[in-house]
């Protein structure tokens, strides 16, 4: 799954500096550096569970509304669905 730190975040007029901010400020026994926020939205390393409770309690939000199913697209799948390839056997 695709986690949307930052769009959550920009949402609420954040940037993930503010978040980082914001968490250590709020979490003073569990800090984090900025770096941490930033590894999670590239898909670097990923939060436990405890620190999307964290996310989810600092941006508002929903567990749903941090992670986005990843999609995959096929090009031309549809369009070629049914159609065989004709073979050009002599």
């Amino acid at each position: 799954m695709e986690i949307r730190i930052k769009d959550v975040a920009r949402r609420k007029n954040m940037t993930l500096f503010d978040l980082y901010m914001q968490w250590n400020r709020t979490f003073v026994d569990d800090k984090i550096t900025h770096t941490t926020i930033y590894n999670w939205q590239c898909g670097r390393s990923q939060p436990d569970w405890d620190s999307v409770e964290k996310l989810c309690f600092l941006l508002d939000c929903g567990i749903e509304d941090l992670f986005q199913p990843m999609t995959i697209q096929f090009r031309g799948l549809k369009e070629n669905a049914g159609k065989r390839k004709k073979s050009k056997r002599k």
